[in-house]
């Protein structure tokens, strides 16, 4: 082998050993000046022998879309297809029925599929929620006392029994109509929620 050719050999040898040393100190600069924080990730809270998750409700803006919404919480956070969804962890809002590892989709109360059987006021009055962008009380009887401001509860085994839902608006009974209906007062602005809680123990205590 000629004496050209070690040299050639030599030189490339420390080529690339300089130019793996340079490549390591540009990503230890570039390393430096990259800061990146952490994902904000759902937070698992216990309060009273219940266990939520607290989680963030993805932006639909300019739409604001109202029957579906999606979370930054799933699988790994012990959140299934029906964990109960919830404003404050005491008002539901519907439930979830899809998830993947760390996203889920709820369905709201807002969504013309959902219904839900509930009880109304002191008097446990039975009627049937049906969901829509504005969601009513249905069958309910003609001679029921129902009055406006009272309580609707959700009384669906779907669902924890009791969980506050709102309040009667408005009563309509037409003469028409074999029942009564009404509209809900909520006790929260949808497009102000930024957080839910969702009760990811349900399925246990069940």
């Amino acid at each position: 082998m000629s004496k050209y050719l070690w040299i050639l050999i030599t030189v490339g040898l420390v080529g690339s050993v300089f130019f793996g040393n340079f490549l390591t100190a540009a990503k230890n600069r570039l390393a430096a000046v990259i800061s990146l924080a952490p994902f904000e990730k759902p937070q698992t809270i216990t309060q009273n022998g219940r266990q939520v998750v607290v989680a963030k409700i993805y932006s639909t803006f300019p739409y604001n879309y109202r029957n579906l919404i999606s979370l930054n919480a799933g699988l790994t956070s012990g959140v299934k297809s029906g964990t109960p969804v919830t404003v404050d962890g005491n008002i539901l809002l519907g439930k979830v029925i899809e998830t993947a590892t760390d996203y889920s989709v709820v369905q709201t109360i807002f969504d013309k599929d959902f219904s839900l059987s509930v009880r109304v006021g002191s008097r446990q009055i039975e009627a049937l929620l049906v969901g829509a962008q504005e969601p009513r009380l249905t069958l309910i009887d003609k001679t029921a006392d129902i009055r406006e401001n009272d309580a609707i509860y959700s009384a669906s085994a779907d669902f924890p029994y009791g969980m506050k839902i709102g309040s009667v608006a408005e009563i309509r009974d037409s003469a028409a109509s074999s029942f009564k209906e009404a509209s809900l007062r909520l006790d929260y602005q949808f497009n102000e929620l930024k957080d839910v809680a969702l009760l990811s123990d349900w399925h246990e205590k069940k």
